[in-house]
């Protein structure tokens, strides 16, 4: 969750909105507290810069104090984060009417940071959007980590090694960490 102590300037808004943007423009980019040399940091870096990211922006985004890594969030997000359907359509989320006109409004205040990731990586600013609409709110929801963190995670999974170590230590209580439709689907998040 993002705290601003002034948040009349929108400047704090505007620095947190942009870092966001960037890691889920990596994370939307179709690719198949702990010291910043950890190898997931380092592995998800290196893509970030593979994926033409500045290297002194990837290093700053992995090297984030906001950003831990948390097993927990990855096994939260697979088995337990579910969208919740209507009853006509189970397998739909609904989203409520004000929040899609919150997103257009999102879209407009933000055009120029929407429009300068879309340029550089290809990821539509409805996307991004809809991808903070449903995660974040828009940057309203009060969560237990925040988005980038919980991205960051499932980003880590990319790494064989770490992905080895989830299912080595989760592996008895979630044996479906062994199944390779439950590693594409994490691979996919």
């Amino acid at each position: 969750m993002i705290h601003c102590i002034n948040k009349t300037n929108g400047g704090c808004m505007k620095r947190y909105f942009t870092g966001l943007v960037i890691m889920i423009g990596f994370l939307c980019w179709p690719l198949s507290s702990q010291a910043a040399s950890e190898p997931q940091r380092q592995f998800v870096e290196g893509l970030l810069i593979a994926r033409g990211l500045d290297p002194l922006e990837a290093s700053g985004i992995m090297r984030d104090t906001r950003v831990s890594i948390r097993p927990d969030i990855v096994i939260k997000n697979l088995f337990f984060s579910k969208p919740r359907g209507s009853g006509e359509r189970p397998d739909v989320m609904e989203i409520d009417s004000r929040q899609i006109e919150r997103g257009k409004a999102f879209m407009k205040e933000h055009a120029g940071v929407l429009s300068a990731v879309e340029k550089r990586f290809g990821t539509s600013p409805r996307i991004i959007t809809a991808i903070l609409m449903i995660e974040s709110r828009l940057g309203t929801y009060p969560m237990p980590y925040n988005v980038v963190n919980a991205y960051a995670n499932l980003a880590f999974l990319l790494d064989p090694k770490y992905l080895k170590e989830v299912q080595d230590r989760y592996g008895q209580i979630y044996p479906q960490l062994q199944e390779d439709a439950t590693i594409a689907r994490a691979k996919r998040k």
